[in-house]
Parts: structure tokens; C-alpha cells; sequence
């Protein structure tokens, strides 16, 4: 399903960062201890994400059954907080056709459905002034008790109980984090449809929790493919033999690059699918310390790849690509004068020689970079594309001597003291 191109690795402009055969055979002792180490975690319950492909078989039934029933409704909005909802984000961009939400109700045979992950109050003003109330299901994703989740939760819970009554709570479901918490205990009270995820994954590694199998299922995906292309990855991962296992051997790649000074990483999607994952993978390099950037679309890649070839020399490329397509248009085999060279060409293939290109005017500029390629954009394919991105994640923290279960978001703590001050001075003033 998925294979890595290591090959432009190899050129001598790279000089201390050049990866040959010879230094992958060499790596074993580090490559085996990491493994090692994150086995052990493991073990220990300590990386609650790599068998979540397993334990959260136990919520599947109660998830696609509550999906099966929200279908009726027109409209399912998602509520959350950043990297929490990002994974639901970039599978939804991976799996959904793009123009899910505009087909009309017969075709796509499900609701539509809207991710806001930001505290903007525009876009939920709108949104709630232009839909159907009635006809609408709002998940609410509470993590850690984001005051912005929680503030629009609020909001909404009003709106509804002014527009709906008592029927408001048929119109909220919520998932967040398993235990105590202001969240968890309104929605028990409430006596909303309630699920939860494991308190030790948080951020990028819940791509694969309730927090989006519940509205990808809303939306028709099959969850149980998604989740069977992560197991597949787990049992890749449990070897530590690095011609097996790619997230091993990716992982001693970066930790290479950035041993060798590479304090910066671009991810580079092309194909317009996976600039979600993307997305998502860069949340999860900058777990490891250092400064991720992706780009989106054409116009993005093109100002990476300036930015790279630029005069600092601080920075990694992974381009992420896709060898097949789910769908592709090809151009007709007649044209008018000046089109000759692209007369039966096919976008995909379009596409994958523009990667071809941005990967070796790189390499040809000393700049190191490799290429994660999907055989399949398919549901299996994805799921165990994120997974793979997880793993090689932990190696790498492993490698470099990173707790991964301490990185603390500043934003977060600084937000909370704000919101604090912000209650002593109302407490004054009274």
C-alpha cells in the first residue's frame, strides 16, 4: 500500500546529510534500540494511540449504529480545537468526494458535513443564521476542556434550546476525553449521545479515535477499511528489521537530517487528497521539536520550493505523493497546434512528473529529501498512511532522546491564564 523513495538521497551535493544503502545497514543499533524502546512503551500502556487500531474495535458498533441514525439529518457540524479535530480534517479532505457537501441529497445519501475548528465568531454566526436547526447535529469535540470548544458549546446549546426545547439534546453529541471533566459531566447531565477517547492521545496521534470515525461514518466512509490499513501497519511495525518496517527506517532518516543540523522540515502533498495528511503529519514532526511547514495546493509547493532553495540550508523535504488515483482525466489524443506534448496525457500523470521534478531540482541543489507514495488513495491505504506517520513519529522522539508524553501546549496554558484574570477582575468589579 505504501512505499518510500529514498533514492535522491544518495547524491554527493548532500554531504553530511547523503544516506546510502551502506548507512542504512549501519544504523542498526540505533534503529533497534528506538524499536526496542517504543515496544516497550507499548507494553507499558504508554502509547495508548498504537493499538488504538485494535481497542477501539469495542466502540465500532455503538459509532456506526449512532451514524446510521444522524443520516437522517441534513447537516452535522463538528465543533473542536485544533489538532483535535485536525485528523477528522484530513481524512475527510482523503476520503470524501471534494464536492461532498454541494451534490445534491440522492447522490450523496448523506448530511453534509462542516469541521470549524477556530474561534472566529463569523463563520459560527453564519452558520448558525443560514441552516436548518431542526435538521442539524452538532458534535461537539472537548479533548481537554478548550475554552473555545466550550465556549461555543455554550452558544449552541442556548441556540438550540430557544429554537428546539427539549428536543435540543437529539441536536448535540459529544466526544471527549474518557473520565472527569466539565464537558464529560454536562454531557451526562444533559443526557447527550456521548463518546469518549483514551486520556493518553491527544493532538495528531487521535486522527484515528471517535473524535473522526464518528463523522466519517456520518458521512458514509468505511471505518472499518480505515482502521484495517492501520492494523496493517502495526503488524508491519512489529518488526524491527528496517527493509520491513518503513516507519523505522523514515524515522532514522529524519533523525539523521536533523542530527545533521536540519532544525526545519516541508511537506510537500501532491495530489490534492492527502494535503490534509499533510497537514496532520507536519502537527506531528513538530512534536519533535522543530519547524513544519506544508503546503496545500500549486501555488503552495511552488513558494516551498522557493523557500528551499533558498540561500538556509536548515530544512528537509518528504514529499507525499499518490502512484494511483481514485479517479483521473486524461486529455484527448487530438490537439490543436501548441498541445502536441500533452496529447494523451493524463493529469495524474501530470502531476507525478511535477513531483518527479521538485524532487530532483532539489537533490541536484544539495537539498535532502525523499517521497512517502501511496500505491492506492483508498480508505485502507490512508489509514495505514496515518499510522505509519504515528510510528515513525515515536522512533524518531526515541532516537533523539524525546519524551513525547511531556510536550505541554503553551498556547493552551497561556490561554487559561488569561481566561483566569479574566474572572478575578469580573469579580472585582462586582
Amino acid at each position: 500500500m505504501i512505499d518510500i523513495d529514498f533514492q535522491l538521497l544518495t547524491g554527493v551535493k548532500l554531504g553530511k546529510t547523503k544516506l546510502t544503502e551502506q548507512d542504512f545497514a549501519g544504523s542498526k543499533v540505533v534503529t533497534k534500540k528506538a524499536h526496542s524502546e517504543v515496544a516497550a512503551m507499548q507494553k507499558r500502556g504508554l502509547l495508548e494511540w498504537a493499538g488504538l487500531p485494535y481497542s477501539i474495535q469495542n466502540q465500532l458498533t455503538d459509532i456506526k449504529r449512532a451514524a446510521i441514525g444522524y443520516r437522517k439529518y441534513n447537516n452535522f457540524i463538528v465543533i473542536g480545537a485544533g489538532r483535535a479535530v485536525e485528523g477528522a480534517k484530513a481524512l475527510t479532505a482523503a476520503l470524501l468526494n471534494p464536492a461532498h457537501n454541494s451534490l445534491p441529497r440522492e447522490i450523496r445519501r448523506a448530511p453534509r458535513l462542516y469541521i470549524i475548528n477556530d474561534t472566529c465568531p463569523s463563520r459560527l454566526y453564519n452558520m448558525l443564521a443560514g441552516i436548518d436547526l431542526r435538521d442539524t447535529v452538532f458534535n461537539i469535540v472537548a479533548s481537554k476542556d478548550e475554552a473555545a470548544v466550550m465556549a461555543q458549546f455554550l452558544i449552541i446549546k442556548k441556540t438550540l434550546e430557544d429554537k428546539l426545547g427539549k428536543k435540543a439534546k437529539e441536536h448535540i453529541v459529544v466526544t471527549t476525553t474518557a473520565g472527569s471533566g466539565a464537558m464529560s459531566n454536562t454531557a451526562k447531565q444533559e443526557q447527550y449521545k456521548m463518546f469518549t477517547v483514551a486520556k493518553g492521545i491527544n493532538g495528531p496521534f487521535a486522527a484515528l479515535t471517535s473524535s473522526s470515525l464518528l463523522p466519517l461514518s456520518v458521512a458514509g466512509v468505511d471505518i472499518d477499511e480505515l482502521l484495517r490499513g492501520a492494523r496493517d501497519e502495526c503488524e508491519a511495525n512489529r518488526s524491527d528489521n528496517i527493509e520491513k518496517n518503513l516507519a523505522l527506517k523514515s524515522a532514522f532518516t529524519n533523525y539523521h537530517f536533523i542530527s545533521c543540523g536540519k532544525s526545519s522540515a516541508a511537506v510537500l502533498p501532491f495530489c490534492s487528497r492527502l494535503g490534509g495528511i499533510a497537514n496532520l503529519y507536519s502537527g506531528l514532526l513538530g512534536q519533535l521539536n522543530i519547524a513544519a511547514h506544508f503546503a496545500a495546493d500549486l501555488g503552495g509547493r511552488h513558494n516551498m520550493l522557493q523557500l528551499l532553495l533558498g540561500a538556509a540550508n536548515d530544512k528537509f523535504a518528504v514529499f507525499v505523493a499518490a502512484k494511483e488515483y481514485l479517479q483521473d482525466l486524461t486529455a484527448p489524443e487530438n490537439t490543436p497546434a501548441g498541445f502536441e506534448q500533452l496529447a494523451g496525457i493524463s493529469l495524474g500523470e501530470l502531476s507525478n512528473m511535477e513531483h518527479k521534478a521538485a524532487a530532483s531540482v532539489l537533490a541536484a541543489a544539495g537539498k535532502p529529501n525523499y517521497t512517502v507514495k501511496l500505491l492506492k488513495t483508498d480508505a485502507a491505504s490512508i489509514g495505514r498512511l496515518v499510522q505509519m506517520f504515528m510510528f515513525q513519529t515515536a522512533y524518531t522522539a526515541q532516537m533523539l532522546g524525546i519524551d513525547l508524553g511531556k510536550q505541554c501546549n503553551l498556547l493552551e496554558a497561556e490561554q487559561h491564564k488569561l481566561l483566569c484574570e479574566r474572572t478575578d477582575s469580573i469579580m472585582l468589579d462586582n
